[in-house]
């Protein structure tokens, strides 16, 4: 059930018929890969703790910030900001810009705030933080903007295959092993910022490589549909239209149902690294698909260090920028500011997808 803070502004903790489809109409990009999020009408009901804040006009909602709340240190509230997005033409004159301005101070003062209610308040530590594309200005907004600061970055690292092979040695956990895996999950990340394994184990798609019956190496993927309307590069227009009829190369993508693997919550031994290859192919073969996608924090380049054949589709694509991840922090001290801005970010892929 939806409540509103004012006429046009509102609130709720399931998502609201209108704001699927603004998320689901928006497309994501400025410059260089564009895209839509052809799963967001099953996806968004997968959020966990989500507060949905949309501006709403003529029963149609129009802008909205998503945050999730985030389980991750106690004494600190802690929440990631997704589905930050505008209708077309909000950015116009007159009324459309004065409910834009409402609405972006709605949002600033929540961010002040350890519990996302501006009718009781209160303001005990807190961190806000979001992944922005640093070419997409309209994916947050300048007065919002303002108030964080960036902490870190990371790139995206695509591995593919035409034809994956088997690899019996991985398998998907068995409900016995989910215990061992996420003490081992907690240790692997426990120097990262924001590790949570709230998508953990999503869907039953965790998946494990054992050798001689011993767990030692493991990943969660998720199932990803987006539809393409732009390719980064020189070449990206022609690409958008011939990758459909290019034998092979439709095995990978097809912009108008582009379908990937994205990845989380990866641990090996080092010891097993020269395992990685044929573990991911492996997870490849058994889900049926042809790629997918990593994100790495830029401070901890270890698995884009990893000597292996990462497949045609980063021949395809053109690394961009490094995403930026930008932070706001409330009642947190300076030293421990310093303490995150040097350690890594961990990704879910589950989030930024």
């Amino acid at each position: 059930m939806s409540q509103s803070f004012n006429k046009l502004i509102h609130f709720s903790k399931t998502p609201p018929a209108e704001v699927v489809k603004l998320l689901s109409d928006t497309i994501i990009g400025t410059n260089g890969l564009q895209y839509k999020l052809l799963d967001t009408p099953e996806k968004v009901y997968h959020l966990s703790m989500p507060l949905f804040i949309y501006l709403q006009r003529q029963e149609q909602a129009i802008a909205n910030i998503t945050f999730c709340e985030r389980a991750i240190s106690p004494g600190i509230k802690h929440y990631y900001l997704r589905y930050f997005a505008f209708a077309k033409g909000l950015q116009g004159s007159g009324k459309k810009r004065r409910g834009n301005s409402v609405f972006a101070k709605s949002i600033a003062q929540l961010f002040t705030t350890d519990n996302l209610n501006l009718d009781n308040p209160t303001y005990g530590k807190s961190i806000y933080w979001a992944y922005i594309d640093p070419h997409n200005s309209r994916s947050f907004n300048n007065q919002l903007k303002s108030d964080f600061i960036q902490i870190g970055a990371f790139n995206t690292l695509p591995f593919s295959r035409f034809y994956p092979k088997k690899c019996s040695a991985v398998s998907i956990i068995h409900s016995s092993e989910k215990k061992l895996v996420k003490d081992l999950l907690a240790n692997h990340y426990k120097d990262h910022n924001f590790y949570a394994d709230t998508h953990i184990f999503d869907n039953d798609q965790y998946y494990v490589y054992k050798v001689n019956g011993e767990i030692v190496a493991g990943l969660q993927v998720h199932k990803v549909h987006w539809e393409i309307v732009s390719l980064p590069g020189k070449f990206g227009k022609a690409l958008l239209k011939i990758c459909p009829y290019i034998p092979l190369i439709n095995k990978l993508i097809n912009p108008k149902d582009y379908r990937f693997l994205a990845t989380e919550g990866l641990f090996y031994q080092a010891v097993h690294e020269n395992i990685l290859a044929d573990f991911f192919e492996g997870i490849l073969h058994l889900t049926n698909y042809n790629s997918m996608l990593f994100w790495e924090d830029t401070k901890s380049p270890r698995l884009a260090q990893h000597k292996m054949q990462w497949g045609w589709l980063g021949k395809l694509s053109k690394q961009e920028t490094p995403v930026h991840v930008l932070a706001k922090f409330n009642g947190v001290t300076s030293v421990e500011i310093d303490k995150i801005k040097n350690r890594p970010t961990y990704i879910s892929g589950f989030d930024v997808t």
